[in-house]
Order: C-alpha cells, then structure tokens, then sequence
C-alpha cells in the first residue's frame, strides 16, 4: 500500500464521517421503521501500527489484516461507547504529531482489554466537522448531537398553573407548563417528528375524503350517532367553555364524564369509499400552518406525559404506531381467499348475490366500513397517542384506595383513562388549534362529534380491569360475532354497526399491548419498563405486593387470560 503520513487523521475524519451518515440514514428511516430506529449507532476503535495482509484459501477465501495491532483496533471499538471514536495511545500519538491535539482527550477510565490488560485510552472527536456549515450532525466530546436543531421551542397551550403531585391528588389541567420555555430532547423530538409524520399522511386522507364529501353533497352523509344514542353534547366541543378545575373542587359535578358518554354502537358510512379517493390524497397539501399546529400539538401532548418508566410519550408512540400497522392489515388489499370468503359474508349481510369480491362495496363491508372513513383512522392513531396522557404511574385501584382527588372527580372509575381524555381533549380544543380543527372537521360540528366519539370510546377500551366494561364488550362481542347469532336477530345496519364498534375498542386493545406479540427483544424492553413502574409504586408505599415475588406467575396469567384471547379475536376477525 502507498504510506500516507497523517493515516490516523485521515482514518478519523472518515469515522466522524461514517458516524454522520449513519446518524442521517436512521433519522430518514425513522419514518419507516419507527423512531426507535434512530437509537441505532456505531463505535468506533483505531489503532496504529505493522500489519501482516493476505488472502487466506479456502471455501472462504477473502483479503484479511493480521497481527496484534488488528487485534488492538477491535478492542478499542469492543470496549468504546456508543457513537464515540476510541484510540490507542499510539493513534493518539500520531493525531498530536499532526497538529491535531485539540481533538484528543483521554478517557477517564482505565480500558480492561481482552488479552491486553489495562490500558490507556483515548477519546477523538474531529474539529472540522462543525466548520463545513452543512448542517450535517457530529457529536461532541460528551456524546451529545451538535449541528442540528434538536431542541424545539414550543409555544401555545401548556395547561392551567399548579403542578399535579405524583400521587395523582390533581388533574392533569393543572400541571405547571411555561411551554414557551419548554424544550424537547433529542430522542423526544424525534417521537414528535414521527408522530406528525404518521398523523400527516392520514390528515392528508381526511383531507381528501372532505373534499371528495363536498363535491358529492354533505347533506348526503348519514347520522353518526344512532336514534337511541344520541344525546346532548353540551359545550365541550367549544374552545371557550371548557370547565377549569383548577380551582373548583366540586367541577366532578358540571363535567360531563368521559366515560359517560361511551356508547354500545355508533353508526359507520354506508358508502364505500371510491378508488379516486385513495389517488388524490397524495395530491392533497397540508396548509403550512396547519402543519404548524400539528407539530406544536403533538410537541404540547408529549409534555402533557409525565416521566413515568411505562406509561409515558414513548409508549404512546409505540401503541400509535402498531394501532397503524394493524390499520394497515385492514386496509391492504385482501388476499384472493379472504376476498371469496369476506365477499360471502358480504352477499349474504347484503342479500346480494351479484356483488363481486373485489368491488368497493364488498371490501367496505369485509373492513366494517373502516376503509370508508379517514376520520375514523386518524381517530384511532390519535386515540393511542393520548391514551396514557397525564398517567399517573399507577393503577387505578390505587389512585382509588389513595383517595386521591382524580378518583374523587371521576367517581372511582376509569381514573387514568377518563383523566387522559380530559387532559388531551382540553389542549386539543385550545384556540392556538383552530386551523388543525377546521382543516379536519371543515367546521362540521357533526364532524367533531364523531371524532370525540370514537376517541372516548377507543381510550375507555383500553381499560381493561374495569369489570363493567369487560362485561358490556364481551356481550356485544358474543352478540356480534358469536356463531349462534343471527343476522335476522337484529337490523343489518346495527348489526354491521355494532361489529365496526367492537372491531375499533379491539383494535386498540390489541395495539395497547403489542410490545407481548412483537421480537423477545421488544418485549423484554416494555416488560423490564412496566416492572420499574411498579417497583417504584411498591418501594414508596403505595402498592403492599412486591413485583418481583410473582412476576412471573403474572406474566402467564396475562398472556393466557388477555393477550391470547386478544389474539384469538384477532383470528376470528
């Protein structure tokens, strides 16, 4: 090989390099894959010295480095740290004859080497990469991202003064949030960009489909809310009269309660949704300052999470995006079987022995009418995203036993949930959104209504040890999908109605504990996370059953009497 006299600076600028371009490329994957993906990183280990270089026969015959200063690179990068470049002393040697000192510091510890013993180490970060004025992302010495804006500023609704205690003695509306001084961290920013990245692409659907609504006729649209379920909705969709609790310990007596206002069935669109509906959402833009919005509403929902091990942003995160992978199963198109099968069912319901398989029609019955409305879709994503807002960190049992003043204002029943309702709905009705609201609802009351309804009843589902809901979505279920149940029993339309409602509260089940279906690895992360919370609670007090006495037993319990059974649903669907 040709000598090059400054190698070892050489070979660090093209680590800091690597790392770059490993830094971009997991960001622009993030969409994709989930924001997870940008935790991936590399380490890096460089040594100098003679090296022995050929090519080895046999079956696996490849050009190979050899000798100790080979084997002293790969130690530096097997003891390094994430997204660090890790040097020998004779690198760092080289580095400072080279007039580079300033980019060497020695590392604080002593490396304990596999087959070298304790030795000297040296951390490198190169100075050039700031100055290209690319905006390109480096990290400095400490680890941390430089070069890029990764904290955000976020201004507008941050709820009431007064911070809630985290044994959930107040609500979320009165926690302390000077937003305007609020900064996201890098990997929070990163579930905000992902998030109204996913939350995007279904307002641009819903966009499409309230274009596609006015051009055919508004009027045309069918109630939502079924003749023995509507009710009043009072002035909770109003920006400017949402009841402020913050000094009021009585407001449990004006409020309307989330869980209140759940329904067994709510009314779907009859009309299938036409192919030129899913073409033209592509060519639908977002308003610049409704994507504004967007972006400082999701920013503002993650705030409105506290710091918990499970229950926080990251989770949310994690149930919205598999609640959009599972939309996705529902949405794609079915296979030849399931089109033959799901189209039987469909002449059947419809009494139609000439609907073909793949029209329309047939696929907007086999989907519960899910693949005809967006706002249902992005009801459900959003309904994930918030569901856990304001969490306290503990079950609902405790937040009652405490006596605490959520259980009080929410007479003892569905606790967290009815509170991250109630909490998310407040910021999301602030007038700092009014551009988002209008683009999605296109100032139809009627609109909002629906939305709300979906979101209560899709958070209310993901309590699941409240007995009386348990009970009230087993019997709907029996009477929707049980095999003794008859179609003349109850009118088509309910019928099909009725089943959509249950499909949505299972859906989201099911996404709520995804982390127990997906690689051992995910699981094992939320698994070790949700034991942290209840440590926690036990270690202060507030629960009396150590975690670790019968985790295990309880793992199995839950697999075997909720995720299974949410599987085996799944099936039947």
């Amino acid at each position: 090989p040709t000598e090059r006299k400054h190698h070892a600076i050489v070979m660090v600028r093209f680590a800091a390099d690597c790392r770059a371009k490993m830094t971009q490329l997991t960001r622009a994957l993030c969409t994709t894959l989930g924001p997870s993906t940008a935790d991936l990183s590399m380490r890096f280990g460089l040594n100098s010295g003679p090296t022995t270089a050929g090519v080895l026969r046999g079956d696996k015959s490849r050009f190979q480095l050899f000798g100790d200063t080979v084997n002293t690179a790969a130690r530096m990068e097997s003891n390094g740290k994430p997204n660090r470049i890790q040097v020998s002393q004779k690198t760092a040697d080289l580095i400072i004859e080279g007039g580079k000192s300033a980019w060497v510091t020695p590392r604080e510890d002593i490396v304990s080497a596999k087959g070298k013993g304790r030795i000297r180490t040296f951390w490198v970060e190169p100075g050039t990469a700031s100055s290209t004025g690319t905006g390109t992302p480096h990290f400095t010495a400490t680890g941390s991202v430089t070069g890029m804006d990764d904290a955000m500023s976020i201004g507008g609704a941050g709820g009431k003064d007064g911070e809630t205690s985290s044994r959930g003695n107040g609500s979320g509306r009165q926690r302390k949030r000077s937003s305007k001084h609020m900064k996201l961290q890098p990997k929070m920013k990163r579930l905000v960009d992902w998030n109204v990245d996913l939350l995007s692409l279904l307002l641009q659907d819903l966009m499409a489909s309230n274009v596609e609504a006015a051009a055919s006729s508004a009027k045309e649209h069918a109630s939502f809310f079924s003749s023995h379920h509507t009710r009043k909705v009072g002035s909770i969709f109003s920006s400017s009269n949402h009841h402020d609790n913050t000094n009021n310990s009585d407001a449990s007596n004006d409020m309307q309660m989330p869980r209140e206002e759940v329904v067994d069935t709510f009314d779907m669109p009859l009309k299938a949704a036409s192919l030129s509906q899913a073409s033209s959402s592509s060519n639908v833009k977002i308003p610049p300052e409704v994507k504004d919005q967007l972006k400082k509403f999701v920013a503002n929902l993650a705030f409105l999470h506290q710091s918990n091990p499970f229950h926080n942003f990251d989770h949310a995160t994690h149930v919205a995006m598999s609640t959009r992978k599972l939309l996705s199963r529902i949405l794609s198109p079915l296979s030849p079987e399931a089109l033959s099968r799901h189209s039987t069912t469909a002449m059947k319901q419809n009494g139609s022995s000439s609907m073909s398989s793949s029209s329309p029609s047939s696929i907007n019955s086999s989907t519960y009418a899910v693949t005809s409305d967006p706002l249902i879709q992005f009801a459900l994503v959003f309904s994930a995203l918030i569901h856990d807002a304001d969490h306290p960190g503990v079950s609902n049992s405790t937040l009652i036993k405490e006596e605490t003043r959520l259980a009080s204002i929410y007479n003892n029943k569905s606790v967290a949930e009815q509170n991250s309702v109630t909490v998310a709905w407040d910021l999301f009705m602030s007038s700092d959104y009014d551009d988002l609201r209008k683009c999605m609802f296109q100032s139809s009351d009627h609109q909002l209504q629906r939305f709300r309804q979906v979101v209560v009843n899709a958070v209310m589902a993901t309590d699941i040890f409240d007995p009386e809901l348990k009970s009230s979505r087993e019997s709907r279920w029996e009477k929707a999908f049980a095999s003794s149940a008859s179609d003349d029993a109850v009118e088509h339309e309910q019928a099909s109605n009725l089943r959509a409602t249950i499909v949505i509260e299972h859906l989201i089940q099911a996404s709520d504990v995804a982390h127990t279906m997906q690689y051992w690895t995910i699981y094992e992360k939320w698994n070790h996370r949700l034991f942290k919370e209840m440590r926690a609670a036990y270690l202060a007090g507030r629960t009396k059953s150590n975690p670790a006495d019968k985790w295990y037993e309880g793992e199995l319990w839950f697999y075997d009497n909720y995720v299974v059974r949410r599987r085996d649903l799944q099936l039947q669907l």
